[in-house]
C-alpha cells in the first residue's frame, strides 16, 4: 500500500511538470517574444490535432510533416 501510494505521488509530480512545459512552450510559441501572435503555428497545431484525432494519422507522420513545414515557411 505504502508503494503505490508513492508512486501515485510521482506520477502526479511528473504529470504536473509535462504540463506546465507544455504550457510554457506553447504560450512561447503562440506569443513570441518579438511581439504579434504566431498564426502559422496556431494553424499547424489545429490541422495536426485534427490529423491524430479525427483521421486517425499516427503521430511520427505528423510531426515529420509538420516539421517539414515548418522548415519550408520559415525559407520562403
Amino acid at each position: 500500500m505504502k508503494i503505490s501510494s508513492a508512486l501515485s505521488v510521482i506520477t502526479a509530480a511528473v504529470v504536473g511538470v509535462v504540463l506546465n512545459l507544455a504550457v510554457w512552450f506553447g504560450i512561447y510559441v503562440i506569443f513570441p517574444q518579438t511581439g504579434g501572435i504566431n498564426w502559422f503555428a496556431i494553424i499547424l497545431g489545429i490541422i495536426s490535432f485534427t490529423a491524430m484525432q479525427w483521421l486517425k494519422i499516427g503521430m511520427i507522420p505528423v510531426i515529420a510533416v509538420s516539421g517539414i513545414a515548418g522548415v519550408v515557411w520559415n525559407l520562403f
